[in-house]
Formats: structure tokens, C-alpha cells, sequence
């Protein structure tokens, strides 16, 4: 780090403790790192269960309702709390003096956000989601510039000039495996198949995928090499379905290989997160996308449908979908290796490898402006 950096060019990131936020987050973390900015990090408890360049960063924890009794969060209404957090925030802020502070969704966000436009510092939003967060609608049309992954995102306001998209920023590892070109699996290959649920795990793939797979045709479920990451509770159910069959698999709760997993995939079987999209896109994989159907807002449904225009995915909507008519789906694909290998290069040219550099980009002309109010189209002749 640049000793010479002074504290006016200290950056706040502010992310909830998901991944779907903080990997975003610690994308753009490592260039501003490498760039010799200072940073602190503005987020909640579950931030514990992640390491990398986040965790080596000061962070300080905004108050989540799980800091409190029950009974005295039934006393507060939601506005007082989130009034509470915005001063527990500002107290932070003002501690910290940064010359910009960048909110990747998730609840610690909008506190942050707000303290940071009472403080009159300026403020970046990154959107993951073909569907803006409920934070984010409302930070927008306060916020210097909103970074957006999709070209469309539903629920920002087009007519605003601070809007500028960025992509998506993916973790680093990502990267290295753009280069790596797909192969579809020819007759007699093994089939490479990759079942990922988000951070989080899925209770409905975890369930479905092995009566999927034992419904494919006797020829193909010999070829087929299955890795699926689960939920922990689930992990012996999904073993124990699969023992006896021809499937080869491997189960786990977590892979810190997935990177490499997704590259040796012939065929990536997911939910609709933003993050996981994203680097299907980078590495450019074929998929078949499950959206969550709980999803606030159903943006896991819009990122799904956003990715499949451009040829790289299909989408099975879970409550429409059985697993025999999933079994079909997946049997037309793989029998249709000409269709894999379009849908991977359609996926790959989807992809936006500099989109940690763009949002990076953005981040350091705010702060080397003395200006609130930032001339967005020059912004976006930079990024263009």
C-alpha cells in the first residue's frame, strides 16, 4: 500500500455478508487495494464466514436486529431501527472520513448510504440484479452514479444520467479460467455435470438432481460425472440416492475450486444468483438455470431470463417443472452437443471480465473530484 495516500482517499465499501454482495465487493476491493487506496469495510456479523482481501481490510459492523432482545425489537418500529443504524453509521463515517463510500446491497447499505449523504460524501451504488434491491431504489436517485451488472434493470429510473453499467465484478479467480475454450463431450466422453445452489445451498436441487439423473437414458448416466455442492443436512440423502447407480459423484457443502469446476463443466446446473451468472458468463459455460422462487422481487427469475437472451442458458421455473420433464430438458441438451457448444460461446461473449476495472474506475474519479454532482457522461465516454 502507498504510504503516501493520504486519509481524504479512503474508500467505505458497504455490503451485506452474502456472497452475492461481498464477492462483487472484494473484486473491486483488490484493484483499489493495488491502486494504493486505504479501505474499510462497513457490513454484518456473517461477514466472519469470509476471508481474502475483505477480511484483511478495518471493518466495522453495523447493528443488525439479531444485536437485540426480541422483545426490544417488537418495541422499535423499522424506521426507528434503520434511524438508529443511520447514526450508529454516521458515527462510523465521520470517524473514518473517506472521500467515497460504495454500497453493494444487502441491509448494512441503505444505513450507510444515508449516513454518507448527511455527511455530504459521495456515494456509489452497484447493482447485481436484473431487479433493483429495495436499498438500492431508494439510494438511486440520491447516489453520484449507480453501477449497474445488467443493461436493463428493472425498477431504476432510465431517464437518470447516473446510471452507468458496469458488468458485474467477479472474484479473481474467475479470470484465469476465460481463456479456457469449451469442449462439448463427444460420444463415448465423459459428461461433466455441475450442480451449484448459491452460497446458501438448494433444498430443491439437493432433492431433484439424483431422480433427474437415474431418469436419463442407460447411455448417458454411465458417461456422467456429477459434482454437486449441497446443503450440509442434505449431503447423505443425495450419497445415499446415488450409491448403486452409474453416476459418479462427488458431494460436498463447499468447493473452494469452483472456478476450476466450472471450466471443467460440460454442463452447469444452478440457481439464478447475480455472482453465479456472472461467472458463468466470464468462463462461458452452457447452463440450465433454476431461479429461486422466493427471491425478493423474483430477480433471480429476471437475471435468468436476462442471461438466456443471449443464448447461453436455458430456465426450468421450479413450480412448473417436475423431474421427468427436467430429465427430458437435460437429455435433448447433452444428445446436442451443437447446441452446448453455441450456448457456451454465446455464455462466454455474454461475459464482462473488466467489470471490477469499470466500477474501480468510476470509484477513483469521484474521488479525485472535489464536485457533488459528477458529469456522468464523461464517465461513461471513459468506460465506453
Amino acid at each position: 500500500m502507498n504510504s503516501q495516500i493520504d486519509k481524504k482517499n479512503l474508500i467505505v465499501l458497504a455490503a451485506g455478508g452474502t456472497g452475492g454482495h461481498l464477492f462483487p465487493a472484494e473484486a473491486v476491493a483488490r484493484i483499489l487495494i493495488d491502486r494504493g487506496y486505504k479501505l474499510a469495510l462497513l457490513t454484518d456479523m456473517r461477514t466472519h464466514a469470509y476471508g481474502g482481501t475483505l477480511g484483511s481490510i478495518d471493518t466495522h459492523f453495523i447493528y443488525s436486529s439479531h444485536s437485540w432482545s426480541i422483545k426490544f425489537i417488537s418495541i422499535l418500529s423499522g424506521a426507528l431501527l434503520t434511524l438508529f443504524r443511520v447514526i450508529h453509521a454516521y458515527k462510523i463515517l465521520k470517524s473514518l472520513s473517506p472521500s467515497v463510500v460504495i454500497g453493494f446491497g444487502g441491509y448494512p447499505s441503505l444505513p450507510t448510504l444515508l449516513a454518507a449523504k448527511v455527511g455530504r460524501i459521495k456515494t456509489v451504488i452497484h447493482e447485481q440484479n436484473a431487479v433493483a434491491g429495495r436499498a438500492n431504489k431508494l439510494l438511486a436517485p440520491i447516489s453520484n452514479i449507480v453501477a449497474t451488472s445488467y443493461l436493463e434493470t428493472q425498477g431504476l429510473n432510465k431517464n437518470k444520467g447516473n446510471i452507468i453499467h458496469t458488468g458485474n465484478p467477479v472474484r479473481a479467480d474467475i479470470n484465469k479460467f476465460r481463456k479456457i475454450k469449451y469442449k462439448a463431450p463427444q460420444n463415448g466422453d465423459k459428461i461433466k455435470i455441475l450442480v451449484i445452489g448459491g452460497s446458501q445451498g438448494s433444498k430443491y436441487l439437493d432433492n431433484i438432481i439424483p431422480k433427474v439423473l437415474l431418469k436419463l437414458p442407460s447411455n448417458l448416466i454411465s458417461r456422467i460425472q456429477l459434482t454437486i455442492q449441497c446443503r450440509p443436512e442434505n449431503i447423505d440423502q443425495i450419497r445415499r440416492k446415488i450409491v448403486g447407480s452409474p453416476v459418479d459423484a462427488k458431494v460436498a457443502e463447499f468447493y473452494d475450486n469452483i472456478a476450476e469446476l466450472l471450466a471443467d463443466a460440460h454442463l452447469v446446473i444452478s440457481r439464478a444468483g447475480a455472482s453465479t451468472i456472472s461467472e458463468l458468463a466470464i468462463i462461458g459455460r452452457p447452463a440450465l438455470l433454476v431461479p429461486y422462487p422466493h427471491a425478493t422481487n423474483k430477480h433471480q427469475h429476471k437475471n435468468a431470463y436476462q442471461f438466456s437472451k443471449s443464448g447461453g442458458a436455458e430456465v426450468i421455473i421450479e413450480e412448473n417443472h417436475n423431474y421427468e420433464i427436467i430429465a427430458s430438458k437435460i437429455t435433448n441438451l447433452l444428445l446436442n452437443t451443437n447446441k452446448l457448444a453455441y450456448m457456451a460461446q454465446a455464455s462466454h461473449k455474454s461475459g464482462i471480465p473488466n467489470a471490477a476495472i469499470n466500477l474501480a474506475n468510476l470509484i477513483e474519479t469521484l474521488t479525485s473530484s472535489s464536485e457533488c454532482n459528477i458529469n456522468t457522461k464523461t464517465l461513461k465516454k471513459r468506460e465506453a
